[in-house]
């Protein structure tokens, strides 16, 4: 039998319909214990994430506590970016508790109550859209895709929220207005707000990770730990909408077999310089997949956002400040100047 948040199509949840069960959110991950759902209120649409407590407790109450720290942590950061307007974040309609009054026979009446997030709905995530066939219009479209991202970073960074959890499938499109935003805030990390994900080094999908926390490096600071990573997420997204591939993959298997994380067991520092010249070798490879008239300007980004060295990554010129910001708000400007650029090399040659 299944359990309370499995049994919610045909209820209303503070006045949305519950239509029907989905696999997953278009485009995002999820948590472990939630389920997705479809909802519909005065013909518009929504998705709603529900969750209740009952595979939590069969494991402990240790883990339950877990789950609901993890849950009203997701919620806080989705109110606070609800709250402050931040137009690139995923919005968050309605949060609260619903129970349900039937369950089927063989169900624990005792955990018939269901926590749930309801989200605007999107359309998908970028890689329904992405293609690799060298057009122009492409070219314009993944410059666009950056621009956002680095948006929505800025806008969280600027409230002192790490998103961590940065890839392809948690940046989703609205087709209407031709926008991306960031989706699942679970994973994220905040100055302000503790969270159960606080104690892992990286609590992101580690294909994507920067290289460091797979040689078990990782930095005291918070900016060089958690915003330097979003840094390289960013940097990641580059490699992909260009190659297919993660900057992590690409670095790695340039990497000869004794430096590879699963056979090195010396210091980061002294494993550094040879990711650095694989990167910087991936670096110049990457650009044969870029736009001829912006290869250099997109592969210097690449090579700043992506760099192995955490304490390195960035702006040049940011990380000099006081405080030695990494300076994704320097990289809003250029993915927008470089969106215009293409658009007009577009127009010109049509």
């Amino acid at each position: 039998m299944g359990t309370a948040s499995e049994y919610l199509v045909g209820e209303v949840v503070d006045g949305w319909e519950v239509e029907e069960r989905i696999k997953s959110y278009p485009g995002a991950t999820g948590g472990h214990f939630s389920v997705s759902y479809i909802v519909t209120k005065n013909g518009a649409k929504a998705f709603l994430k529900a969750m209740d407590l009952h595979a939590a407790i069969k494991v402990s109450l240790d883990e339950v506590q877990r789950v609901v720290t993890q849950y009203n942590f997701e919620k806080s950061l989705l109110t606070l970016c609800r709250d402050k307007n931040l137009s690139k974040i995923i919005r968050l309609i309605s949060d609260g508790e619903h129970v349900i009054q039937k369950l089927p026979s063989g169900s624990s009446h005792d955990l018939n109550r269901v926590y749930y997030l309801i989200f605007e709905l999107a359309d998908g995530d970028i890689r329904k859209e992405l293609r690799f066939n060298g057009e122009a219009s492409n070219a314009v479209w993944k410059a666009h895709v950056l621009h956002q991202i680095a948006v929505a970073l800025t806008q969280l960074h600027s409230n002192k929220i790490a998103h961590q959890d940065l890839k392809p499938s948690n940046v989703l499109s609205f087709n209407n207005d031709k926008t991306c935003k960031l989706a699942d805030l679970g994973r994220s990390s905040s100055m302000n707000i503790p969270a159960p994900t606080d104690v892992i080094s990286f609590p992101g999908d580690f294909n994507y990770a920067p290289p460091e926390y797979l040689y078990n490096h990782v930095p005291s600071d918070f900016h060089d730990r958690r915003f330097s990573s979003d840094a390289y997420l960013l940097g990641s997204m580059i490699s992909f909408l260009f190659t297919g591939l993660s900057a992590l993959t690409l670095t790695i298997d340039r990497v000869d077999g004794a430096f590879k994380p699963d056979a090195w067991v010396g210091n980061y520092s002294d494993v550094l310089p040879y990711l650095i010249t694989a990167h910087t070798e991936v670096t110049n490879e990457l650009k044969q997949y870029l736009p001829t008239d912006c290869k250099d300007e997109i592969s210097n980004i690449y090579f700043q956002l992506c760099h192995p060295d955490p304490y390195t990554r960035g702006h040049p010129k940011a990380r000099k400040q006081v405080g030695r910001p990494i300076g994704i708000d320097r990289y809003v400007s250029k993915f927008n100047l470089l969106t215009h650029k293409l658009r007009c090399i577009k127009s010109s040659t049509s």
